[in-house]
């Protein structure tokens, strides 16, 4: 189902239709929109038992696990700006999904992992693998104590090299983002949270995490403030919320467990490998979207996107370090906002 915009009415009374009888509905595809819609598509998920996740990957799922686990310790952009004196760009292709970040917050920087557009821009590249990244983290975990499982020399003393720039930075910043998941995996993350955690009490260390979704951070403040996990929440039979992986839209959509998706925005946020398969194919779908269905939405930084937010997209964003910018449309269209159609279904519920 796709909105008319000519008969609004009728397009909620069927989409409502639906949603009562499906028997666990999905609710995805939230990362370009505003605050507004988030929080009308989390209070239709309550009333509908709903499960929601805002399709970010398995990226944000391994971030919340090791924050649970070891905490975050990171610092907002203006803090970069004024205060760092190492950046380190972490397996983080900031150059190619981010590069108004490089522009106006970071100076010179140092990079982490395989050879991209990030890594020939540093001023200090360390070409590492996967398989050295992870000795690099045990390495500097373990302050040298123990031998490198890794024989090669040169790669031991460029581990001592970039242990030495950050020990001798009094503000040193760790950037990361979706591209460190595929780099060094769930167990690496969190050895790099821990590790960051022990540098902080050395000489003050922060770690940030840029997301490519163009609000994910809103959709995350959404959900932690009502279910305190904000990764596949599901609203089941009044009970507390269930919480983890196996409500992401992949588990939910791969095991054929939902029966109705409900999706908000653009598709292009889904993982390819959702979009591609027969399971999503088959599941019937209500759209809701105020953008052009040929619009991209760019997982741009946040500080650009009161110019790329969309020509009718408007709302609250919330950056990825915590802060809130309001962004105007710069056009009318012909479709309502998301939230005023998430709100007339959810009152057809009642």
């Amino acid at each position: 189902m796709e909105i008319d915009p000519a008969d609004l009415s009728e397009f909620c009374d069927a989409a409502a239709g639906l949603l009562s009888k499906a028997k666990l509905p999905l609710i995805c595809g939230l990362t370009d929109q505003s605050v507004e819609t988030q929080q009308a598509a989390v209070q239709l998920a309550k009333c509908t038992d709903a499960a929601i996740d805002w399709t970010s990957g398995n990226f944000a799922g391994a971030v919340h696990s090791a924050m649970q686990q070891t905490g975050l310790v990171s610092c907002t952009f203006g803090e970069i700006r004024q205060r760092a004196d190492l950046v380190v760009m972490w397996s983080a292709d900031i150059a190619a999904w981010h590069p108004g970040f490089i522009t106006d917050y970071v100076k010179e920087f140092v990079a982490i992992g395989p050879d991209s557009e990030t890594t020939r821009q540093a001023a200090t590249p360390f070409n590492w693998d996967r398989k050295r990244q992870i000795a690099a983290l045990r390495w500097m975990r373990s302050a040298g104590a123990r031998a490198s499982s890794d024989s090669d020399s040169q790669f031991v003393g460029e581990c001592r090299q970039f242990k030495q720039m950050v020990d001798q930075a009094s503000y040193p910043v760790i950037v990361i983002d979706e591209t460190l998941a595929s780099q060094i995996g769930d167990a690496g993350l969190l050895s790099l949270f821990r590790w960051v955690r022990l540098q902080n009490d050395c000489n003050q260390c922060r770690l940030i995490c840029l997301s490519r979704g163009i609000n994910s951070a809103g959709i995350q403040s959404t959900l932690s403030s009502l279910a305190g996990f904000p990764f596949g929440v599901a609203f089941r039979h009044g009970e507390p919320f269930f919480r983890g992986r196996e409500f992401s839209v992949e588990n939910l959509i791969r095991h054929r467990l939902t029966d109705l998706i409900l999706l908000v925005g653009s598709p292009d946020q889904l993982p390819a490998s959702v979009l591609d398969s027969d399971e999503f194919a088959s599941i019937p779908k209500i759209h809701v979207s105020d953008c052009d269905g040929d619009a991209e939405l760019p997982g741009v930084l946040v500080s650009h996107l009161v110019a790329r937010f969309g020509d009718t997209c408007s709302g609250t964003l919330i950056r990825d370090d915590g802060v809130p910018v309001a962004c105007p449309a710069s056009q009318s269209g012909p479709l309502p906002a998301p939230e005023t159609v998430l709100d007339a279904i959810a009152r057809r519920q009642d």
